[in-house]
């Protein structure tokens, strides 16, 4: 998602969250594992000239793989 203001700035949002399970009957191979991601995309244009810059962020992966 993308906003554009009439000044030629530009602000964004990325948002995605990911999700492995497997729910096997071997425990040993069992796994259940997820992590959120977030960028703020921001730009810039005037005239010729086009300025690109992000910020990101992951989280760290939570869950289970294989039995603990």
């Amino acid at each position: 998602m993308r906003y554009k203001f009439a000044n030629g700035l530009g602000l964004g949002l990325i948002w995605d969250e990911s999700k492995v399970n497997n729910n096997t009957t071997v425990v040993a191979a069992q796994q259940s594992i997820k992590r959120r991601v977030w960028s703020i995309p921001v730009t810039f244009e005037t005239g010729n000239h086009h300025m690109f810059g992000t910020y990101s962020r992951a989280e760290d992966w939570r869950g289970q793989i294989g039995a603990v």
